[in-house]
C-alpha cells in the first residue's frame, strides 16, 4: 500500500529545474518509492538501479563509462555514495545535454559524497531531504509547515483530525517506515527488526569499523536519551567508547536522518549558553523498540514520557518543514538560570518560542518566560537606540489541549494533533 508523501509536489518542482534531482533520507524512508511514483504518473520509462546490488557497484567503482553506457538517461541511481568513482562520469553525462531531470540520485549517507559532489557537481545537484512518514502524512492530510500565527493555527485546525489526549501516544509510536505498510502487513517489531539491521550493518557499521554489538548497544543508550540535552558520560556508559567518538556516531546518525541534533540558539542577545544539542529520534516507534518498551501505555506511564513526547513535537514539525521544501532553522534556549525554551524556531529575524507540555493543563505560567525575554529583548533594544537583530514572536505551548486557545500576550496553547 503507497502512503502518499506530503513531499511530492515539491520534488516534482525540482526535478523540473534541476540537472540532478539528489533525494537524500534514512534507509527505508521511502525515496525510491516515491520516485517511483513520480515516474508512473508522468509516463517516465527511466531505468532505475540500486548501488546496493554487487554487480551494479562494482560496474560503477570499475568502469564508470560503461556503466552510462548500460544505464543510459533517463536514469534512477540509488545509494550513490556507494560509489563515489562514479562521480566524474556523471558529470560528463550531464554536460552533454541540456535537459533537466535525467539524474535522479539517492542516498541514505550523504556525509560520504559532499567532498565528490563539491568538487564535480557544484551548481548541478538540487538535494530534497525526506524522512520517514509524519503522522500527518499516516492520517492523510499532509498539514505543511507549522507557523505560530493565529490564522494559520485556525486553518490548521480546520484540516486537521482532532484526537483525544488518550489517543496522542498510540499515534506517537505508530511507526513511520513506509515498509511496514508495503511488505509487513504491520508487524512492526519484524518491521523493526529488519530496520536495525539495515542500519547497523549498511549505513554505519560498515563507516564506522566497529562491531555491530556495540554499535546497537550506543543505539539503546541514544533512545533513552531522546528528548534531553546531550549527556555524554550516561551516553557511552556500558557501550566501550569515549564521548568523542561517541558524538561522532551522533552525527553519522543525524546525518542519515535517523535522529536530530537541535543546536542551542546562537544569535545574539539570546547568546549560546549551552553547546550540546538536543538529541530527538525521528520514529518514537523505533526508540521504544529499542529501549524494550512494549506498547503505548508502557511509554507512557514510564520516566521517558515527557521527552518522548517533545521528541515527536519536534520532529513532526521537522518534517513539516522539509515537506513543504523549507529549511528547518530550529533551535532550543537554556540559560544560566537552567530556564529554558523547549524549541525556537527561526523565520527571518524573527524568533518563535515553543515550549512543549505532556499535559491539558496548560496556563500563562507556561509562557511567563517568553514574556520575559521579550521584556529583556525590548529593554536591550531601548538602551541601545539599535534596530533589533533579532526579535522574539508570538509563541506557543503544544500539548493536550483540546482546541487552539489564547494564552495571555499572543501567544497561544495547541493541541498536539495539530502538529
Amino acid at each position: 500500500m503507497y502512503i502518499p508523501r506530503a513531499l511530492e509536489g515539491y520534488v516534482r518542482t525540482e526535478n523540473a529545474r534541476s540537472r540532478i534531482l539528489l533525494l537524500t533520507g534514512p534507509r527505508q524512508a521511502g525515496k525510491t518509492t516515491l520516485l517511483r511514483k513520480l515516474a508512473r504518473d508522468t509516463g517516465d520509462m527511466r531505468v532505475f538501479v540500486s548501488l546496493d546490488d554487487p554487480e551494479a557497484r562494482e560496474l560503477a567503482q570499475t568502469a564508470p563509462r560503461q556503466f552510462f553506457q548500460q544505464y543510459q538517461p533517463p536514469v534512477m541511481i540509488g545509494e550513490i555514495q556507494n560509489a563515489p568513482e562514479l562521480i566524474p562520469a556523471l558529470r560528463a553525462c550531464v554536460d552533454a545535454s541540456d535537459a533537466n531531470g535525467l539524474f535522479w540520485l539517492t542516498s541514505s549517507q550523504t556525509h560520504r559524497l559532499k567532498g565528490p559532489v563539491n568538487e564535480h557537481l557544484r551548481g548541478l545537484v538540487r538535494t530534497v531531504s525526506l524522512l520517514s512518514l509524519s503522522s500527518s502524512e499516516l492520517e492523510a492530510r499532509p498539514l505543511g509547515a507549522f507557523s505560530v500565527d493565529i490564522d494559520a493555527l485556525r486553518q490548521r485546525e480546520g484540516d486537521a483530525r482532532p484526537l483525544a489526549a488518550s489517543g496522542v501516544f498510540e499515534r506517537m509510536l505508530k511507526c513511520t517506515i513506509p515498509s511496514l505498510y508495503e511488505l509487513y502487513n504491520g508487524d512492526t517489531q519484524r518491521c523493526y527488526a529488519d530496520y536495525l539491521s539495515a542500519v547497523v550493518q549498511k549505513d554505519v557499521c560498515t563507516v564506522l569499523k566497529t562491531d555491530e554489538e556495540t554499535f546497537t548497544r550506543f543505539l539503546r543508550r541514544a533512545a533513552a536519551q531522546t528528548g534531553r540535552v546531550l549527556n555524554a558520560p550516561a551516553l557511552v556508559k556500558g557501550v566501550g567508547v569515549s564521548p568523542h567518538v561517541a558524538h561522532e556516531w551522533l552525527k553519522l546518525l543525524a546525518a542519515t536522518g535517523l535522529v536530530l541534533l537541535i543546536d542551542p540558539v546562537h544569535t545574539n542577545p539570546l547568546v549560546k549558553i549551552r553547546k550540546l544539542p538536543k538529541l530527538h529520534f525521528t520514529d518514537l516507534g523505533f526508540a521504544a523498540y529499542l529501549l524494550g518498551l512494549a506498547d503505548a501505555s508502557a511509554v507512557e506511564r514510564s520516566p521517558l514520557a515527557a521527552p518522548f513526547f517533545e521528541s515527536w513535537i519536534a520532529s513532526e514539525l521537522y518534517k513539516g518543514f522539509l515537506n513543504a521544501g523549507q529549511p528547518p532553522n530550529f533551535y532550543y534556549y537554556r540559560n544560566k538560570q537552567r530556564r529554558n525554551i523547549d524549541l525556537i524556531i527561526q523565520e527571518g529575524t524573527i524568533l518563535y518560542p515553543i515550549e512543549i507540555k505532556n499535559s491539558a493543563d496548560i496556563t500563562a505560567a507556561d509562557t511567563a518566560f517568553f514574556r520575559q525575554q521579550r521584556k529583556r529583548l525590548n529593554d536591550l533594544i531601548r538602551a541601545s537606540g539599535a534596530s533589533p537583530v533579532f526579535t522574539l514572536g508570538a509563541g506557543c505551548v503544544i500539548g493536550m489541549a483540546d482546541k487552539v486557545d489564547l494564552i495571555p500576550e499572543d501567544d497561544y496553547a495547541v493541541p498536539a494533533w495539530l502538529v
